[in-house]
C-alpha cells in the first residue's frame, strides 16, 4: 500500500516518457522488493533488539556489527540500483526522483505526526 502510493506520488512528479517508463518502473519495483527483503533478511537475523537490555558486550558487539553490515548492504543495493536508474533515464531525472523520494517520505512523515488534517476556515 504505502509502495503504491509512493509509486502514484513520483508518476505524477517525475514527467517520464513511455519508453522510459517501461524501463524504469520495472527496475524501481525490483529495487523496493530488494530492499524491503533485506529489511526483513536484517529483523530475522537481529529481530528488534529488545534482548540486549540485558546484554554481554559480545552480544552488543553481535549487534553492531550486524547492523553495519546492514547498512553496506543497503548503501550497496542503493548504488547498484542508482547505476541502473543512469542506463535507463537522464541524471536529472535521477536526482528529481531521490529529491521527489524525499519529498514523499516528509509528507508522510508529517501526516503520521498529525493524521487529522486541519480544517481551514
Amino acid at each position: 500500500m504505502l509502495q503504491q502510493k509512493r509509486v502514484e506520488f513520483l508518476i505524477t512528479k517525475l514527467d517520464l516518457t513511455v519508453e522510459e517508463s517501461q524501463k524504469f518502473w520495472p527496475l524501481y519495483n525490483e529495487y523496493y522488493e530488494k530492499k524491503h527483503d533485506l529489511s526483513i533478511e536484517n529483523r530475522a537475523r537481529f529481530g528488534d533488539h529488545e534482548h540486549l537490555s540485558q546484554g554481554t558486550e559480545e552480544v552488543y558487539l553481535k549487534a553492531l556489527n550486524g547492523l553495519f553490515d546492514y547498512r553496506i548492504k543497503q548503501e550497496e543495493l542503493f548504488e547498484t540500483y542508482y547505476k541502473k536508474y543512469l542506463q535507463v533515464l537522464s541524471a536529472e531525472k535521477v536526482y528529481q526522483l531521490y529529491r521527489y523520494e524525499e519529498e514523499f517520505n516528509k509528507i508522510l512523515l508529517k501526516q503520521l505526526q498529525d493524521p487529522e488534517p486541519r480544517k481551514r476556515d
